[in-house]
């Protein structure tokens, strides 16, 4: 308790150190991998020759132009994690019911990791994955206190914590998570909901912590929810690559690679809208006389789109009612023809014809040019550290060629391969957590095959390999092993 009320007034909800990079980079990274989420940082100051104007149009128009990145990590990772590349044997019915079926929203606690866990992991890999019961069946004594029944069984259910709401933790030993829920805590004279609510997670117990009294007490109440019997603590980080700092091991995202590279392709693109939307519409330039309207009524000529004129010793004027403020006079008909007069026996011909009566102004089009230049530069880089460019060519032709698939899928393995790994520990941690929950500290009765290798090919990369080896003199042999390789890779899931 007095723990956390020193880390409480340090900083009213500051994470732990080696967390305030990690909350940073995960704000800084949202942008590109998920909707909903706006890159401030990016927006925050407009360009030197820029308007107020055009940087407000930018962010009120802005899109998500990078996402295709990241959705091309995911489908290449969920390729890493496909059936066909792992297996899991259960030998309690009951834990396998369950995790092949019983965690709720998703059935199967891999459907979970497969499709739910990799864009926290990516973007907040010092995030924590909990796995608590959402519920726990009890009964009342005869005291009328609520406990929990002497045969309930706990079915917990994995729960990220992103790292912001880490508030402390000491790795395999304890995690102190906050919670989304708030406690009533009185301010001055009035009550409001607002108060801080933690949970503590050991190795044995679950404890709650619950801000109560008067907000500036900074007073807490700890509570035990239950204990789970896990034998540790039921978390785990997301991970990512390992950095090591004087405070030990930190979590950082592999993302963060190219997180500049897409963070310069997003707001260049925007630019490059805010520049177009000018280009769509160019100023048009037509040829035209100055006003010469008069009122007689009131003795005044038109000057500059305006009328003036003397009331005893107050000047007064009024928008002139012909040029409506223009000026000009208006050579446009009803049907939005330009008029001009071009009868040389005119007293005041005009010295234009229909060929140069109206132009259009606009800028040139060579620094938006460069500028979509840049943005596919940036893309590009970006795809090429995480490997994803697959398809273009070492020097020419329109496929790659088979040396070259293969040196691809190599290199995208080697970025690959320690994020699927990871997923496959935390699926294997999420297994043990919940048949431990079911069957006490000391179970371990599951057997998880992993990978020993990673097929990330492409449908083009396979197509160039068979093409490749289809037109060598090797024997057929290969073709055919390529074959099947190919057809169980395409269809081997049906």
């Amino acid at each position: 308790s007095r723990w956390l009320r020193s880390a409480y007034r340090r900083d009213k909800v500051r994470a732990m150190e080696g967390f305030s990079a990690s909350i940073a980079n995960r704000r800084r990274m949202l942008p590109h991998m998920e909707t909903g989420t706006f890159p401030a940082h990016l927006f925050e100051r407009r360009a030197p020759n820029q308007t107020e104007g055009e940087l407000r149009w930018m962010r009120d128009n802005f899109r998500h132009t990078t996402l295709p990145v990241f959705l091309d990590l995911d489908n290449t990772v969920g390729r890493g994690l496909h059936e066909r590349n792992w297996s899991i044997s259960i030998d309690d019915d009951a834990v396998r019911e369950y995790v092949l079926g019983g965690v709720r929203e998703w059935g199967a606690l891999f459907e979970f990791v497969k499709h739910a866990l990799l864009r926290p992991k990516i973007s907040d890999p010092m995030a924590v994955l909990a796995f608590l019961p959402s519920s726990i069946e009890t009964v009342t004594d005869a005291e009328g206190v609520e406990r929990i029944a002497p045969d309930a069984r706990l079915h917990a259910e994995p729960m990220i914590y992103s790292s912001d709401r880490v508030w402390g933790y000491e790795y395999d030993g304890w995690y102190l998570l906050r919670l989304a829920e708030c406690s009533t805590i009185t301010h001055g004279t009035q009550k409001k909901k607002n108060g801080v609510v933690c949970v503590l997670i050991d190795g044995e117990n679950v404890w709650r912590i619950e801000q109560t009294g008067r907000s500036k007490d900074d007073t807490f109440d700890i509570s035990l929810s239950f204990s789970h019997g896990v034998g540790q603590a039921p978390c785990i980080h997301l991970m990512g690559v390992p950095s090591l700092s004087e405070n030990g091991l930190v979590w950082t995202s592999p993302f963060m690679a190219v997180a500049d590279l897409l963070d310069e392709a997003l707001l260049e693109e925007h630019q490059l809208i805010a520049s177009k939307a000018k280009l769509m519409f160019p100023h048009a330039v037509v040829v035209g006389d100055p006003c010469s309207f008069y009122d007689r009524s009131l003795g005044a000529q038109c000057i500059g789109g305006s009328l003036a004129w003397m009331e005893g010793d107050k000047q007064m004027s009024r928008t002139c009612p012909e040029c409506h403020g223009t000026g000009h006079k208006n050579r446009m008909s009803p049907f939005g023809e330009l008029v001009i007069n071009t009868n040389p026996n005119s007293t005041a011909p005009d010295g234009a014809n229909a060929t140069n009566a109206m132009a259009f102004v606009s800028p040139q089009t060579d620094p938006s040019r460069f500028v979509r230049e840049e943005i596919d530069r940036y893309i590009k880089e970006a795809r090429g550290i995480m490997h994803l460019d697959a398809e273009v060519p070492m020097v020419s032709g329109s496929a790659p060629t088979a040396t070259q698939a293969g040196l691809n899928a190599k290199a995208r393995e080697a970025f690959v391969r320690p994020i699927c790994d990871q997923m496959f520990t935390i699926f294997s941690f999420g297994v043990q957590c919940l048949g431990r929950y079911l069957n006490g500290p000391t179970w371990d009765g599951y057997t998880l095959t992993k990978p020993t290798s990673y097929d990330l090919r492409t449908d083009a990369e396979y197509m160039a390999m068979l093409t490749e080896v289809a037109a060598s003199p090797l024997p057929p042999v290969f073709t055919s092993m390529l074959v099947a390789q190919y057809m169980d890779y395409r269809y081997g899931g049906e």
